[in-house]
């Protein structure tokens, strides 16, 4: 399994992605939605990684779904976790379109909520 520093690594290159593709002029805001949510996704994992000796791991999104449940830390995000991934799903395999407006107001705030709340609990 990956440890907490490739989580943490892929993270941040999925942001930097996000930031290059710019999502006040993008024309591609179905695949920035797709990278929102990973970019949360490996946040996620990054803060498993990181619990018990040997980290706690998912190798599907039910298993994190079922961690992210019973681990405290990451209890207060998960609606926002589940919010993102159901707009990747609808990116990914509905089609969805998305509006600007909806992508910065608010999804973008939620993966910003995320991101604050992973780097102060794995301090």
């Amino acid at each position: 399994m990956p440890s907490e520093i490739v989580h943490k690594r892929q993270a941040e290159h999925n942001k930097q992605f996000l930031d290059w593709l710019d999502l006040d002029t993008t024309k591609y805001l179905d695949w920035a939605v797709t990278v929102i949510f990973y970019t949360a996704l490996h946040s996620v994992e990054w803060l498993l990684a990181t619990k018990g000796p040997n980290g706690l791991h998912s190798d599907s999104h039910e298993a994190r779904h079922q961690l992210m449940g019973s681990v405290s830390e990451l209890k207060p995000i998960y609606p926002d976790y589940r919010e993102l991934e159901f707009q990747s799903y609808r990116s990914r395999y509905e089609g969805a379109q998305f509006a600007r407006d909806f992508v910065n107001g608010r999804l973008m705030p939620k993966l910003e909520r995320i991101e604050s709340h992973i780097r102060a609990s794995v301090v």
